[in-house]
């Protein structure tokens, strides 16, 4: 593992805290994170999310998305949960796109949605956080999520999708599941595709992950960070 260290990493890494923390914020003029619309009914569970792309149009029942279903009718107002519901299409994918609902100041629920021309439409669970980035390579896509402690620290975690069978991918390394893929931990500052079967992150280079120590990293003006290079 390389470690090199970046000048005015505070100050890059704080407007990159500033941006995940406004994430509820309706954002459609950047182009890319969109509200959905949602045609009206008094049943949530009829209720039909209309997405918009440049050359497609989707109505997809919320029946058919079973995790936004279930969240929708435990709900103490569904109405305007339905109303805050974004999404995002991966870039150069028409067909995928990330479906943020539930969100909050720190958090958001996050699917990862396929509708294929059919209407058919198939889920996977990202999990719970805020959606960073994402980052497709020859139809495997790896999204960068992340997790904000205390208005302070932000942590990151990896989570890996075969877009043709809509598996997760995991590292050979077991360790290295742990360290990047099951929680959110370190701060991730950069992660690009090597190959089909390898990537590389940019991770802060500390010690241990306490919080103390996470946020110690962000203050500092040159804040070492490591390179991690994982097989998958």
């Amino acid at each position: 593992m390389k470690k090199i260290v970046i000048s005015f990493v505070a100050v890059a890494l704080g407007m990159l805290l500033s941006s995940l923390l406004t994430n509820e914020k309706d954002s459609t003029e950047n182009g890319y994170d969109e509200l959905v619309t949602v045609s009206t009914s008094e049943d949530t569970s009829s209720e039909i999310l209309v997405i918009n792309e440049i050359g497609k149009h989707f109505t997809i029942p919320i029946a058919s998305i079973p995790q936004l279903a279930t969240y929708l009718e435990t709900a103490p107002d569904a109405k305007a949960e339905l109303a805050r519901i974004h999404y995002e299409f991966l870039s150069g994918d028409s067909d995928h796109f990330v479906l943020k609902y539930g969100c909050g100041n720190k958090r958001c629920h996050l699917l990862l949605v396929e509708v294929i021309d059919s209407g058919a439409v198939t889920t996977v669970e990202l999990g719970e956080g805020i959606y960073a980035s994402a980052e497709v390579f020859q139809r495997q896509a790896m999204f960068l999520l992340a997790e904000n402690e205390g208005n302070e620290v932000v942590r990151h975690k990896i989570m890996l999708v075969d877009l043709h069978t809509l598996k997760n991918i995991y590292p050979k390394d077991q360790l290295l599941t742990e360290l990047y893929f099951v929680d959110a931990r370190y701060p991730i500052t950069k992660l690009e595709w090597l190959s089909e079967t390898s990537i590389r992150l940019e991770v802060a280079d500390i010690d241990e992950a306490s919080y103390e120590a996470v946020a110690s990293w962000y203050k500092e003006e040159d804040a070492a960070v490591m390179v991690v290079e994982i097989a998958l």
